[in-house]
C-alpha cells in the first residue's frame, strides 16, 4: 500500500527488504520502513518535526489535538461546507489513500493502522500517511467499504462524510 500510495504522489513511508542476520544467526526477511511522525513529515512536507500534530487511529502522538477537532467538527456539520474542507484536508491526496486501502482490501484498516499528520501554520492541509497494511491482497472478495467501519473519528468517517458532497465524488471518480 505504501510503494503504491507513493507512486500516487502519496506520502506513505518508504522501506526496503533485507535479510537480517543477528549476531550471525539468519532471523529472515524483514522490510524495516520509516515511521510516519514528525519528523516524517517535515522531511517530505516541510517545516521542522516539533510544528507537526500527529494522530494514530484517533490517539493523539505529537502536537496538540485543537486543529483535528476542529476539523471533526466540520466534517460532522450537516450540511459540509467543501471549500472549508478544502483548506484544511489535502483532499487529492487524501481520495488516493482512500483508493489503495480500499482496492488493496487491507483487513487492518479503516479502524486501526492509520496516521494523519498536520503543520501548525496557517494554510497547512491534515495528510494521511499508509501505515502497517502488510494485511492487504489477502481476500480478494474483502469489503472494506461497509458503512459500519466507517464510524471512528478517522478516515472512515471522512470519506463517507464527503461522499455526500458531488465534487468530492467527482474528484474520487476522476482520480480512481
Amino acid at each position: 500500500v505504501s510503494a503504491a500510495l507513493n507512486a500516487m504522489d502519496g506520502t506513505a513511508p518508504h522501506g526496503t527488504w533485507v535479510h537480517l542476520y543477528v549476531n550471525g544467526l539468519y532471523w529472515g526477511l524483514y522490510d524495516p520502513v520509516e515511521r510516519p511522525d514528525g519528523a516524517f513529515a517535515a522531511t517530505y512536507l516541510g517545516g521542522d518535526k516539533d510544528q507537526y500534530d500527529v494522530i494514530h487511529t484517533g490517539e493523539l502522538k505529537q502536537g496538540d489535538l485543537n486543529s483535528w477537532s476542529e476539523f471533526l467538527n466540520l466534517i460532522r456539520q450537516p450540511q459540509i461546507d467543501y471549500a472549508a474542507v478544502q483548506g484544511i484536508l489535502d483532499v487529492p491526496s487524501f481520495v488516493d489513500y482512500m483508493i489503495v486501502n480500499q482496492f488493496a482490501g487491507n483487513i487492518d484498516w479503516p479502524t486501526s493502522n492509520w496516521i494523519a499528520a498536520h503543520r501548525r501554520v496557517p494554510g497547512a492541509k491534515w495528510n494521511f500517511h499508509a501505515w502497517d497494511s502488510e494485511f492487504s491482497l489477502l481476500n480478494l472478495n474483502d469489503n472494506r467499504l461497509h458503512e459500519e467501519m466507517y464510524w471512528d473519528g478517522g478516515p472512515g468517517e471522512l470519506y463517507l462524510a464527503l461522499s455526500s458532497v458531488e465534487e468530492f465524488r467527482m474528484l474520487y471518480a476522476g482520480r480512481m
